[in-house]
């Protein structure tokens, strides 16, 4: 195969990428967030020459550009060419590409600067392959300025104008697994640019398939690649979809807690049990909206049985019987009273994404909704106290609106002669059981599986 072919260039390109990301490569074996000093010392001296800021073309040089366009006597000033590489409706177009190569010649660092920075903002796989990105590698390669940051471009043309660019760029960035405004800031690339998020799309493809394989790179994804805050909504939905579906999320500790916390926080998504949130997660795969619902319900059984129920013989029994039924549940709400919001102020203050839909008890006691579709389950934190098991029906003429912000009143929770009451002796679990059952609700999940 010739030395000259794209394919061999790339590779070439993306092993010099690689090779300044020898020592964190190694590092990445570590688990988690390694130290990374080497990779501090190397971002400290590319950002301190790496301050790239687009330049605002005034648009009296857009308007000399046209006129020129219709009347080529009255060439453009050195001052206007200098301003126009950083206009990318003009500096992407050929005919400006041959302007410079007629009357420009030479071309400053700040030049190539904007004129990379173009490429950038009308980045797209068309544009990559086009005669005008071809013309700008062209003049990256065969530049000779001696700026650091030129120097660097001219070094990695393909990666920064070649239609693989992206890929590589990705590859290297998950394999430093630095902060990407970091990463972009000493590249000199724009963060906010088309081509910057070309590399980080890949960089989510190559994470989600290497992530199996390389457990650091789970840390990475969940603080750093999901986070990232400029992700289209689209872009967001997918990965965060992606991401819950994938087979690694169920068997890594903390992946569901640190995704719930993730989507709960961010106003693209948010608590998909919430009439106001629904149409956030209306293009999150179904299968995934019901895993993260599975998981807020079992989180919101581990709290109301660990941290609200008072401590009993047959606490963890209970807890562990109704986490089975995670699965099923449709939404979950602990109320808590007076007493139990004060006890747990400290632990509420440090989860305040996992307690926002928490509500309010007006009694000596608070209480924990779920709700199963069919029915509804009413437990109080009174250990003696019964279950209540009500239909839909009897329970929407109870409570009209599950997410009321007034709060309930036990009392009026609490009504006899419209639920089920399964009270907690030797044989509650059958009879609780046999009643879910009546529904066509049974157990589909086991404590020993997340």
């Amino acid at each position: 195969m010739a030395t000259n072919e794209p394919g061999v260039a790339l590779h070439a390109a993306l092993r010099r990428l690689l090779q300044t990301g020898q020592e964190l490569r190694n590092s990445a074996k570590q688990p988690l967030t390694p130290d990374f000093p080497g990779l501090r010392n190397l971002m400290a001296a590319l950002t301190a020459q790496a301050a790239v800021r687009p330049r605002h073309c005034p648009a009296s040089y857009r308007l000399a550009w046209e006129s020129y366009l219709v009347d080529t006597q009255h060439p453009l000033s050195a001052r206007a060419v200098r301003y126009l590489c950083w206009e990318p409706t003009v500096a992407t177009t050929e005919r400006f590409q041959h302007y410079l190569d007629a009357e420009v010649g030479v071309l400053s660092a700040r030049t190539f600067q904007g004129l990379v920075w173009c490429c950038h903002m009308c980045w797209s796989a068309e544009f990559a392959s086009s005669a005008v990105a071809r013309q700008i590698h062209r003049r990256l390669v065969t530049s000779t300025g001696t700026d650091g940051m030129l120097g660097r471009w001219r070094q990695h043309a393909d990666v920064l104008v070649g239609p693989a660019g992206p890929r590589a760029l990705a590859a290297a960035l998950v394999a430093q697994r630095v902060p990407v405004a970091t990463w972009c800031q000493a590249w000199g690339i724009d963060e906010h640019s088309p081509y910057v998020l070309a590399v980080l799309r890949s960089a989510l493809s190559q994470c989600m398939h290497a992530m199996e394989e390389e457990a650091a790179l789970r840390a990475y994804l969940l603080t750093t690649l999901l986070p990232w805050s400029q992700w289209p909504t689209p872009d967001f939905h997918a990965a965060m979809g992606a991401t819950i579906l994938h087979p690694v999320t169920t068997v890594t500790a903390d992946m569901p807690e640190r995704l719930m916390t993730l989507a709960l926080a961010d106003p693209r998504l948010g608590d998909v049990r919430l009439p106001s949130q629904h149409a956030h997660w209306r293009t999150v795969p179904q299968a995934a909206q019901q895993q993260v619902l599975c998981w807020l319900s079992r989180a919101d059984m581990t709290f109301f049985f660990d941290e609200v129920l008072p401590e009993s013989k047959d606490q963890e029994e209970r807890k562990t019987f109704w986490l089975r039924y995670a699965p099923r549940v449709l939404r979950s709400r602990p109320l808590l009273n007076e007493s139990d919001s004060v006890r747990l102020a400290s632990r509420l203050r440090h989860m305040p994404e996992m307690t926002v839909h928490f509500g309010h008890s007006r009694g000596n006691a608070s209480a924990f909704l779920l709700d199963f579709g069919a029915v509804i389950m009413v437990q109080v934190s009174d250990v003696g106290a019964a279950c209540y098991v009500y239909g839909k029906r009897s329970f929407e003429r109870l409570v009209p609106d599950f997410w009321q912000s007034a709060p309930f009143v036990l009392e009026a929770l609490l009504v006899t002669q419209h639920a089920a009451m399964i009270f907690y002796h030797a044989t509650w679990e059958k009879e609780m059981t046999e009643t879910l059952a009546l529904c066509d609700i049974q157990a589909t999940y086991t404590t020993a599986a997340r």
